[in-house]
């Protein structure tokens, strides 16, 4: 929930302070709703949706293999 907030989940990113919004591009939920937003309404180019695409595929991937090497474990 604190990742969705900082994220722009719960709040645009326009009414956050300078601060908050340089401390939300850690969130995962930033990148999501950016992916979301260029695709939808703000016609981003492929190259403009390289970026929050690939951080996420990125998170996942390296998500997965957390994941995975923890189940191993048990």
């Amino acid at each position: 929930m604190i990742l969705a907030m900082f994220g722009g989940g719960m709040m645009p990113l326009v009414f956050m302070p300078p601060w908050m919004r340089s401390v939300s591009h850690f969130s995962p939920i930033i990148w999501g709703i950016l992916a979301l937003e260029g695709s939808i309404w703000r016609d981003f180019t492929l190259t403009e949706m390289l970026l929050p695409c690939g951080i996420l595929l990125a998170l996942a991937a390296a998500f997965f293999t957390l994941g995975v090497l923890m189940l191993r474990r048990t």
